[in-house]
């Protein structure tokens, strides 16, 4: 429902983020935990009694010890006898095992997860339902989840931009695939996200998951189903549920018929700011009522964050939904495109053109994408050729760090296409708060030192 007190329900909310900022108050322990719904008291239907080939299945497994505590559920690593396998076992907490709203999540939650075979997506083995153990057991993963990660690169974290984007990546890749069956995950943040020692990726977590209408898919194509007897639990949800510092709007304000892909793109767009800024979109312990009326706060430093990323998590967190990225591949690509050079400004020049002569004082170089260019110097009216370039060559690159004049011009040999690099592009892209870019400064300012030295002594 409409609230006219709010004006960010009729205008969507600028990128400027003074405009959208809040100063945040104590971050609190609870930030980063999964609001639940109150308890059903309808009878689970998808209740079994135990039988003794469940129970023979139990004694197959050996636990060894908690290595996770969750708000409605304990894992535990377990030891096949039969596979000579470790294994993860997600167990519910006794205190929620009359919980019937928690028990029919943990049956879809195994229902789901097993049925979206991906490989960013949390492998599912087995479900046991007896007297001695409700459980999942999944593949036990060596490594650490991506709020841990974050954490131990505490300042430095824009010096791992690369590797986070990458797994950034990996986290679409598996949402696109849920998405495309239908199912939004609904609680993304760092901590359900576990990274293995090998670069493997996992987004886990799925208790809260929600089915939602995707055009032109049928049951056919769907793979992930929603028994009969949870039908009308699923129809009937009020309520919020998920965990408020990476929650949309739509969702923090109950707006259950609006949940869809775009409710996950938000929230991937706050991991995103997460790894840019260090803190979540809504900190404090307000984060419920920031994420309700989308004031998100602003990053404590702008200097050395690249620009483009930047706008990249604001667009996924737009108030409005069709303001956001309407997939994961639509954001998947943008953020390539950052990889990849494209935000750096493309410049055609046609065969014959000057693209600077020699005594120009520039501000820029030249990155060749396509296209070849000639270098030569003028000696009266004879022209000295000093080389031709191809495609992946770079000229001009002093510019970037001196106003002095060229020493050389350059023509396109043919129908060239060049990317632009100033001194702004270079700071937004390495951030000379990074070794890479401290190295850099450092370098270019040893340069300039011995190209003055030279030039006095000459």
């Amino acid at each position: 429902m409409k609230n006219d007190k709010n004006p960010t329900e009729d205008s969507d909310v600028t990128h400027d983020l003074d405009t959208m900022s809040y100063e945040p108050d104590h971050q609190t322990s609870h930030d980063d935990e999964t609001l639940a719904l109150p308890d059903d008291e309808t009878p689970d239907p998808t209740k079994k009694d135990s039988s003794p080939a469940q129970s023979k299945k139990q004694s197959r497994f050996k636990e060894t010890e908690k290595i996770g505590q969750g708000g409605m559920s304990t894992i535990i690593k377990v030891y096949d006898t039969q596979l000579k396998r470790y294994n993860a076992n997600k167990i519910i907490r006794p205190k929620y095992r009359e919980n019937n709203c928690i028990l029919k999540r943990f049956v879809y939650e195994a229902q789901v997860t097993a049925q979206l075979e991906h490989p960013n997506i949390i492998p599912i083995h087995d479900y046991i339902d007896n007297k001695e153990e409700l459980s999942i057991h999944m593949r036990l993963i060596e490594g650490e989840n991506l709020s841990q990660i974050l954490k131990n690169y505490g300042e430095n974290r824009l010096s791992y931009i690369t590797e986070n984007l990458n797994v950034l990546h990996k986290i679409l890749d598996a949402m696109g695939f849920a998405h495309s069956h239908g199912v939004v995950h609904r609680d993304l943040k760092p901590a359900n996200i576990m990274v293995g020692k090998f670069g493997e990726v996992y987004v886990m977590d799925w208790g809260i998951v929600r089915n939602f209408e995707v055009p032109g898919l049928t049951d056919t194509d769907s793979i992930v189903k929603v028994p009969p007897e949870l039908e009308s639990f699923f129809q009937n949800e009020t309520g919020v549920i998920g965990t408020p510092t990476y929650m949309p709007p739509e969702q923090a304000n109950g707006h259950i018929d609006k949940i869809d892909a775009r409710t996950d793109i938000f929230a991937i767009g706050a991991l995103l700011y997460f790894m840019l800024t260090g803190h979540s979109p809504y900190a404090g312990n307000k984060s419920f009522e920031y994420a309700k009326k989308h004031l998100i706060q602003k990053p404590s430093s702008f200097e050395y964050i690249p620009k483009e990323l930047l706008r990249i998590a604001m667009k996924a967190m737009s108030y409005k939904q069709d303001n956001r990225y309407q997939s994961a591949a639509e954001m998947q690509q943008a953020i390539n495109g950052y990889l990849n050079g494209q935000v750096i400004t493309s410049i055609g020049y046609k065969s014959g053109d000057i693209i600077f002569k020699e005594g120009d004082v520039g501000l820029s170089a030249y990155f060749i994408k396509k296209g070849k260019c000639l270098v030569y110097t003028n000696n009266g009216s004879k022209r000295k050729i000093l080389r031709k370039m191809c495609p992946g060559e770079l000229f001009g690159e002093l510019a970037v760090i001196s106003k002095k004049p060229r020493t050389a011009s350059v023509e396109a040999l043919s129908d060239v296409t060049l990317l632009e690099i100033n001194n702004k592009t270079l700071k937004s892209g390495l951030g000379s708060n990074q070794w890479i870019g401290i190295l850099l400064n450092s370098l270019v300012n040893r340069f300039l030192e011995a190209e003055e030295k030279n030039n006095f002594s000459s």
